[in-house]
């Protein structure tokens, strides 16, 4: 006697329903763990402070410019004003050649920042904005951001280095 064929499709319905949801399931992993890019960061334990970064662009490699959400944390009980200053570093150590990348520390209404506050035991966050100024050169580029707080002595400072890779006229838009 034959079974009816729902009975023997059910079984590859099953394996079909497993695995999409499987492959869902890594999809969305890779989706969410690709889009946090942690660089170099460092404390300064003067004032439990901590400086790190993700980006937020899904196209870093080709794109002109480029957003990193930059998330300054204030460990310590105090209140503290931070001077927030960047530059261009050598990302192998070498003389540093021709800037192909220009940056700016922004606030996320887009203007230009120099200084924050955060509250006690608070997280804040603002914007480094990378902007390739020659996208036919090839190119690894340095930023170091820098957070001091004012109460702290003038070694302490917590800071980041964002690595960003300028692919040249092959891969560029």
């Amino acid at each position: 006697m034959c079974q009816p064929i729902s009975k023997t499709i059910t079984p590859m319905k099953n394996f079909y329903l497993k695995s999409f949801l499987l492959f869902s399931f890594l999809l969305i992993q890779t989706c969410v763990f690709g889009q946090v890019e942690h660089g170099q960061k460092t404390q300064d334990l003067s004032t439990g402070s901590e400086l790190s970064f993700y980006k937020n662009s899904d196209d870093i490699i080709t794109s002109k410019k480029v957003d990193y959400f930059v998330e300054l944390k204030n460990g310590s009980r105090d209140s503290q004003v931070y001077e927030l200053s960047g530059a261009i570093i050598s990302c192998d150590g070498s003389a540093l050649k021709k800037d192909v990348v220009k940056f700016e520390i922004l606030n996320f209404e887009g203007d230009s920042i120099n200084s924050v506050e955060v509250l006690a035991n608070q997280t804040i966050k603002f914007l480094v904005r990378t902007i390739k100024s020659d996208m036919t050169k090839s190119s690894w580029d340095c930023i170091e951001i820098r957070a001091k707080a004012e109460s702290s002595s003038k070694d302490n400072v917590s800071s980041i280095v964002i690595k960003q890779l300028n692919p040249g006229a092959s891969t560029s838009k």
